[in-house]
């Protein structure tokens, strides 16, 4: 083995190395694209907003190493690669924006929907638990 092969099996670990960490960033971004069109309940301006910043740095990562797997490969499905983050990225940035608009809107109150929906399923289950018993009490007799 000569130095040219070594060299060419370093590059090759390299590369392998970048394109790993380029699919986490990938995974984590998705990760956090999922969780904002989970409709958790439980998504608050805080959650929204730090995840939001989360996603912002994941940008540079990507560009960063998508730069360097291209300075070693030229492979036009890096192009494709970048092309589908791209996509992914900024339709989070924009779900996130338009969630914490929502939660920070004080004319948008999803948790007292929330609360007033609940409210009203466990009064109607309790008067349906009513009229059960009451029938029920009726066909015993």
């Amino acid at each position: 083995m000569d130095a040219q092969d070594v060299n060419d099996i370093d590059i090759q670990q390299t590369l392998r190395g970048f394109k790993y960490s380029r699919g986490r960033v990938r995974a984590t971004l998705t990760r956090i694209s999922a969780y904002l069109d989970s409709g958790n309940d439980r998504i608050n301006i805080c959650q929204i907003n730090e995840r939001l910043s989360r996603v912002r740095a994941l940008w540079n990562q990507f560009s960063n190493l998508q730069m360097k797997i291209a300075e070693l490969e030229d492979d036009p499905n890096n192009d494709v690669e970048a092309d589908l983050f791209e996509d992914n990225y900024f339709n989070t940035i924009a779900k996130a924006e338009e969630l914490a608009e929502l939660e920070d809107d004080p004319n948008n109150d999803v948790e007292a929907d929330l609360f007033e929906d609940n409210y009203f399923n466990t009064i109607a289950k309790a008067e349906e638990l009513l009229l059960f018993h009451a029938v029920n009490d009726l066909i015993m007799m």
